[in-house]
């Protein structure tokens, strides 16, 4: 899979509880209607997302401004994520229950600081480490690997709408 992709996941499916995704994104869902993941998984902008459920888990598809956020939700772990294999650029935070388990950024094929993988395996280029090392943690909590869901399994699209803030309601 050479495509630019970002997202969430979450170790957790939240078909019924979408508002709970709606808070935590700070944007209100409007429900689009259902699409395949090979439309899915295209670029997006800010003003939509696709989502993904399966028993496991949650995948929210986001454009790269939202992906590059850590989100915490109380009792599970997400993993925010963007791949542009094209450029070779890699980032990912790993959050449980709100602590930082990893985060990385891999621009350009090179990492601005060293990183646990590098002082691990400095032989392999970092790139790959990182790209590895995002599959591996969306298998584990989405259940599936994303590079064999089908194409035509169904997401849903949802239209995103910025929250105004109390004071904005005034």
């Amino acid at each position: 899979m050479n495509r630019n992709f970002g997202g969430l996941v979450i170790d957790k499916n939240y078909k019924h509880e979408v508002e709970k995704l709606s808070a935590l994104l700070e944007r209100e869902f409007a429900l689009e209607g259902a699409i395949s993941f090979s439309n899915a998984i295209e670029p997006l902008t800010k003003d939509f997302c696709n989502i993904l459920f399966t028993e496991q888990g949650t995948l929210i598809l986001l454009n790269i401004d939202m992906a590059d956020c850590q989100y915490s939700l109380a009792g599970q772990e997400t993993f925010s994520f963007f791949i542009a294999g094209e450029e070779d650029t890699h980032f990912f935070n790993h959050l449980k229950n709100g602590s930082i388990i990893a985060s990385e950024y891999v621009l350009n094929g090179v990492s601005p600081k060293p990183t646990a993988y590098q002082m691990i395996t400095p032989q392999e280029e970092v790139g790959d480490i990182s790209e590895n090392v995002i599959y591996n943690t969306i298998k584990s909590l989405l259940g599936e690997d994303i590079r064999e869901i089908l194409d035509e399994t169904p997401c849903y699209r949802y239209a995103l709408k910025k929250k105004k803030s109390w004071w904005q309601v005034w």
